[in-house]
């Protein structure tokens, strides 16, 4: 079956890892979306963990503890659209075989994972601990997906028929 060289192969064609691997950037970007609701939702609950979490459990008078809070909902907001952003873009592109995403999204899942496992030495609650631990694994399962020898084979299937379809 023939295709417009860099559009997306039919479904048969596109290997079960990169079909996987998508999903699983389609999936971190839906955990994203989960987290920074959450993030909205549970503010008062964050900043009480983290309150808690300072000078070894004693909770700091408020002004004082207010001036060190992270700023929970921007980071949310701003890692969602930026890091969101950029993995929905490879998520569309990875099943077209093109290799630039697989660096891109290889790059920032991984900083997605970091982010994901840094959550295990923040304090924090159980409900965002979790969403990290499960945000680190999907990570890492993505990438692993997308340099699998399939996916690799795919790959490269895709390069040599876009630069035979440019000549």
């Amino acid at each position: 079956m023939t295709y417009r060289a860099g559009g997306t192969p039919p479904a048969s064609e596109i290997p079960p890892s990169v079909r996987n691997a998508a999903l699983l950037l389609w999936t971190l970007v839906g955990l994203m979306v989960v987290r920074t609701l959450l993030t909205i939702v549970f503010l008062d609950d964050l900043l009480g963990a983290y309150a808690n979490g300072l000078d070894g459990g004693a909770a700091p008078p408020p002004d004082i503890a207010s001036d060190r809070t992270p700023a929970y909902v921007p980071i949310a907001v701003t890692t969602l659209v930026v890091l969101g952003g950029l993995l929905a873009v490879c998520a569309v592109f990875v099943p077209r075989g093109a290799g630039w995403t697989r660096v891109v999204a290889t790059m920032f899942a991984s900083l997605a994972a970091l982010a994901g496992l840094l959550v295990l030495l923040q304090p924090t609650t159980p409900l965002f601990t979790l969403l990290g631990v499960l945000n680190g694994v999907v990570a890492v399962t993505a990438v692993v997906l997308l340099f699998s020898r399939t996916s690799n084979a795919y790959f490269r299937e895709q390069r040599l028929r876009r630069r035979k379809a440019a000549r």
